[in-house]
């Protein structure tokens, strides 16, 4: 049984960062260079694997408390963090705590307004569940 989920959760963890572009504009006083804002994007669109080079970084709240601040402060943090470009260097991609079969709507919405890239759903186990994740994310 766990084979044929396998392939479902590897595409709703791909789906999560497909699902998601980010298309505004930097921050005040940061110019945005060629490229999108997320790398992994800029890097699925180009051809090249996402995660073969280091160009994003993980912020777990699944085995930790979810705490709207230490997001922030995370992301505060990767701010300072920017390229020749103005990008980001790494993009912040979040695992929220739910479960894919969970009320995860809100936690989605909330990483994204916190100015997450992306969002991880761990544990998903169905298309069904892959496909309202991705939806959650188009607000």
């Amino acid at each position: 049984m766990m084979t044929l989920l396998r392939p479902t959760v590897s595409l709703a963890f791909a789906l999560g960062f497909i699902g998601f572009a980010v298309g505004t504009a930097p921050p005040e006083g940061h110019a945005q260079g060629p490229g999108r804002l997320n790398k992994v994007i800029e890097a699925l669109e180009n051809g090249r694997a996402a995660v073969a080079t280091q160009e994003w970084r993980f912020v777990d709240m699944e085995h930790s408390p979810f705490s709207g601040q230490l997001v922030q402060t995370v992301l505060a943090e990767m701010d300072q963090d920017r390229g020749s470009d103005g990008r980001m260097r790494l993009t912040p991609l979040v695992r929220i705590p739910q479960d894919g079969d969970e009320d995860f709507k809100w936690a989605v919405k909330q990483v994204l307004d916190l100015g997450g890239f992306g969002v991880i759903l761990p544990h998903v186990d169905t298309k069904e569940e892959a496909v309202r994740f991705v939806e959650a994310m188009r607000y």
